[in-house]
């Protein structure tokens, strides 16, 4: 059985041609389709495939896939200016990518096994198909292993393949079956696709080199694959995709060692017939036993039998009880998911709330500053108006007094002038102003002013 996800985050230690070629395969089915065409490429895993489609020549890619953890990968490692990575569920393409959302090309490889709505995910695929688009869908043959895969929920054998996907999508173009290969490879010996690499991008499988001049031969009857033997079905609906071949070369001694070991087993099977019970003419064999002989090793063969069914019994029961855990499992997933997106969601709510709150905060506190400044220079300007109006009140003060001064001088001269004294230097003043009676007055008082300095010498000598 190949690994459900092929991992490219490591050394490139655990790198197995066989199952990288298997996955290497699918992509190359629609290498010859993806030019200039937008491409959805469904469950993407970590994104080796749509980076390929992209440098094959495809206008743009959108990969999802339901593991967060494989986009992240895809995202750090196969970043590609034409590719978009998303997170989400297959069977609901249309809230992932909107509802105008359409493509060229439409992949979803090895995944309709893992889906429980598999009517959604096939609806979802044709809702995304652009008019005269291509779908291509690949299915694995679990019937064909000697396991069973605890991550798929549903086998399918190629008629029920084909039924499930028609009856959706409608008659497709064309059905392809995958299946390993055997054979020789004549290669230069410095071919650097033959080479080891680390891991990550410059992982082997991602060094592929195109080979020409290849032919297939017809393929041994006993071994030869067909509908209940190959290794996986793929069906399109729009172009098809025609035959594509993916090898890698593999040492003799590895090649033939699985061969050795069957005809070993084969030998050993021999010895223990040859060591049973025999006649005495001759050596022993399964026809010439004698009937008791052969009846027992018959009821040993039933009863051993019988215990290796009711192992496999038990065995299917267990794995009956472990699908029905799975599928308990993927339901709790699911409905975990469905949490976590809810709470996303709110917490995405709640985020633009608190950005709000801050940016309302923000304004209160500039608002708050700007009030601030202002009431500070309210206060410097009270003070100023206080220190005026002191100066102001001081001033009224002295105009108060001032005034007083001014009051007590004009009550004085109102006195003054009520008094015979002043008549008198009235009627004096009066008296100069006349022609006659002043020009004596004036006589009068030059005649006086000598006279009177005239004594002041005559008191000074």
């Amino acid at each position: 059985m190949t690994d459900e996800r092929y991992h490219f985050d490591d050394d490139g230690s655990s790198y197995n041609a066989n199952n990288a070629a298997e996955h290497l395969v699918r992509y190359h089915a629609v290498r010859e389709l993806c030019a200039g065409k937008r491409v959805l490429d469904v469950a993407c895993g970590e994104g080796y495939g749509s980076y390929l489609l992209a440098s094959w020549g495809a206008e743009r890619v959108v990969g999802i896939d339901v593991a967060t953890n494989a986009i992240d990968v895809a995202q750090r490692i196969f970043a590609h200016p034409n590719v978009t990575y998303l997170a989400g569920d297959a069977c609901r393409l249309s809230d992932i990518l909107g509802e105008g959302a359409t493509f060229d090309l439409v992949v979803s490889f090895e995944t309709i096994e893992h889906v429980a709505d598999v009517e959604g995910l096939l609806r979802g695929l044709a809702f995304c198909r652009a008019p005269g688009g291509t779908i291509v869908i690949s299915c694995p043959n679990d019937h064909a292993g000697l396991e069973t895969n605890p991550f798929h929920l549903r086998t399918y054998t190629l008629e029920e393949f084909q039924q499930t996907t028609t009856a959706v999508l409608g008659p497709a173009s064309e059905w392809r079956l995958g299946a390993p290969l055997q054979g020789q490879v004549l290669y230069d010996l410095g071919t650097p696709v033959f080479e080891h690499a680390s891991g990550g991008p410059e992982s082997p499988m991602m060094r592929w080199k195109d080979v020409s001049r290849t032919v297939m031969i017809p393929a041994q009857p006993d071994i030869a694959p067909e509908a209940g033997t190959c290794r996986f079905y793929l069906g399109s609906w729009g172009v098809p995709c025609g035959t594509r071949v993916v090898v890698a070369a593999m040492s003799y001694p590895a090649f033939v060692g699985p061969w050795r070991e069957a005809q070993f087993l084969n030998a050993e099977i021999g010895a223990a017939v040859r060591s049973l019970p025999a006649s005495d003419a001759h050596e022993s064999s399964a026809a010439d036993l004698p009937p008791a002989s052969v009846a027992d090793l018959h009821r040993r063969i039933a009863s051993q039998a019988s215990r290796h069914a009711a192992e496999i019994a038990g065995l299917q029961a267990e794995a009956g009880g472990l699908r029905d855990e799975i599928g308990a499992l993927r339901v709790a997933a699911d409905a975990a998911e469905v949490l976590r997106r809810d709470l996303v969601d709110r917490l995405r709510v709640c985020s633009a709330k608190v950005e709000e709150s801050e940016e309302a905060l923000t304004r209160l506190r500039e608002e708050r500053t700007e009030q601030d400044e202002q009431l500070a220079d309210l206060r410097r300007r009270a003070i100023v108006y206080i220190r005026q109006g002191k100066e102001l009140a001081a001033d009224l003060a002295m105009a108060r007094q001032e005034n007083a001064r001014l009051g007590a001088e004009v009550d004085h001269w109102q006195a003054v002038r009520a008094s015979r004294s002043y008549r008198t230097i009235n009627i004096y003043t009066g008296a100069y102003n006349l022609p006659i009676v002043g020009h004596c007055l004036r006589w009068l008082r030059r005649g006086a002013g000598r006279a009177a300095r005239a004594v002041r010498r005559r008191v000074d000598s």
